[in-house]
Parts: structure tokens; sequence; C-alpha cells
């Protein structure tokens, strides 16, 4: 089986200058767990989810500083970098503000389908973008795989 077989086409995407309240208003109205955003050709920038959403209006918790000559240096680096990364996103106003451009996992069209099994069973991917080229034309969720697996478990039974 392929995973045409069971993306969702054509795909609902955002531009990247779509407003948050846009993008949240959206994935509500749809009931979806996350847009690509993509460009005027339909090429992928970003992708943003529902938890981009909620870290963005989750209370921001400002990392341990020690004070040397008045300056501030943070006692841990990783806690400082996610610092910054929430501000990031708490300050976005945009869909090119909060989307998250880091490692996007995509698929082909013509992939088999245990591919899609395989990046959506890692805990912070909930979905998965599906090129041709370099445009999308679909995507798969859980909520597909899970559809799938019902149906199939269904042809099993009877």
């Amino acid at each position: 089986m392929e995973i045409r077989e069971v993306m969702s086409a054509p795909p609902i995407t955002v531009g990247p200058e779509a407003t948050v309240q846009q993008v949240a208003r959206l994935l509500y109205e749809k009931q979806i767990s996350g847009v690509p955003v993509v460009n005027a050709q339909g090429e992928l920038l970003g992708l943003i989810t529902e938890l981009h959403l909620i870290e963005r209006n989750a209370p921001l918790r400002e990392p341990k500083y020690i004070s040397v000559l008045d300056g501030l240096i943070p006692i841990n680096l990783e806690a400082h970098r996610e610092y910054k990364e929430r501000l990031r996103e708490a300050l976005a106003t945009s869909a090119a503000d909060l989307m998250d451009q880091t490692e996007i996992p995509i698929a082909a069209p013509d992939d088999p389908i245990e591919a899609a099994y395989d990046l959506l069973s890692k805990p912070d991917e909930t979905l998965l973008p599906i090129l041709d080229g370099e445009v999308v034309v679909g995507v798969v969720t859980r909520t597909d795989l899970v559809r799938l697996i019902g149906q199939l478990e269904g042809k099993l039974d009877a």
C-alpha cells in the first residue's frame, strides 16, 4: 500500500503571512492537529501544530542566572536556549514567526505506508507532509493511520 491511498488531499495549508489567530481558528474549525506552512508555489516552509499554539500561550519560565560584573550568565545553557525559543514562540504573530522549520519529516505519495507508520510513531511527530517534488500535495496524520488500521481490522474480522 502507498501513502497516496491514505493521505488527506488536497492538504489544508496556510501561508507564512497568516496570523496566529487565523491558524488557531483553522485548526479548531477543521478539527485538525496541524498545518503545513507553504509559499505561493505550494512549497513547504514549515509546520505549525496544536502543540506550537499551546506552547506559545503557556507561561514562560525564565532560567536561573548568576550575576557577574553587571552581566547575567545562564547557569544552564540548554535551559537558556529553550527559554529563547519559547520567548520567540510567545512573541510570534504570524505563521512565519511560529512555524517549526527544523528537521521536518516528509514523504512522497508513492512511498510505502510503512514509512508513514515509522515517522508518525515518534512522540513529537503528528503531521507528515506529503511532497511531490517540492510541492505539498497532501498530509498524513495519526488519525489517518488509525482510520486505516480500523478499516484493515474490520476486513480481517469479516
